[in-house]
């Protein structure tokens, strides 16, 4: 079965989240770091959960209809009970909307990945739902080589870039870009080899 790895824009159209339990809440924080919208649904709110209710996130004490999930960018289902993420399977199918029903690689459409976060640079590791844990620990790996500086440099490598854009036109401009990207990936390889050599 094939994946398309892609970036959801999870700001202007809001996230159903089903469950509120700890799968839901490590969801919850997963999609906060993307500043997602999302709205909870479930007949009761776990006391872990309650806290982050607010600002971006809302909580209806009920199961959604598929009116509540028409024109979602996603569903997730992530209640303890199977029965109840299978129907919300079902509804989303007939929306026509993304889901991904945790723990249930047969039943997702999508995937949720193991995320490294440095500003705007978000490098995405996933198993296809064959192994979440060691999809985690690979991310663990490679966190050490981004560090937070990266978020920084991207700032930077962007204003510079939209500067050669606007000034170069044709193949100068596809020189300068290569330029700035090899300058870029240069600094990061010497910082990289003198920490390697402490």
């Amino acid at each position: 079965m094939g994946y398309f790895p892609i970036m959801l824009d999870v700001g202007r159209r809001s996230v159903a989240l089903i469950g509120t339990g700890a799968m839901a809440r490590q969801k919850l924080q997963a999609l906060a770091l993307a500043e997602a919208r999302v709205e909870i649904f479930d007949t009761m709110l776990d006391t872990t959960v309650a806290p982050l209710i607010g600002g971006r996130v809302s909580y209806t004490p009920r199961f959604p209809t598929a009116e509540d999930l028409k024109n979602r960018v996603l569903v997730i289902a992530a209640h303890h009970d199977p029965a109840v993420n299978r129907a919300v399977k079902r509804v989303a199918d007939q929306m026509g909307v993304l889901i991904n029903v945790v723990d249930t690689p047969a039943w997702s459409e999508v995937f949720m990945v193991s995320q490294l976060r440095r500003g705007d640079l978000v490098i995405g590791v996933s198993t296809s739902g064959r192994g979440p844990g060691l999809a985690r620990r690979i991310r663990e790996q490679l966190e050490p080589l981004f560090d937070d500086g990266w978020a920084e440099r991207l700032k930077a490598f962007s204003v510079t870039r939209a500067q050669i854009r606007q000034r170069q036109v044709g193949h100068m401009r596809q020189e300068a870009l290569a330029a700035l990207e090899e300058q870029t990936m240069a600094a990061w390889h010497e910082r990289l080899r003198k920490e390697g050599g402490r």
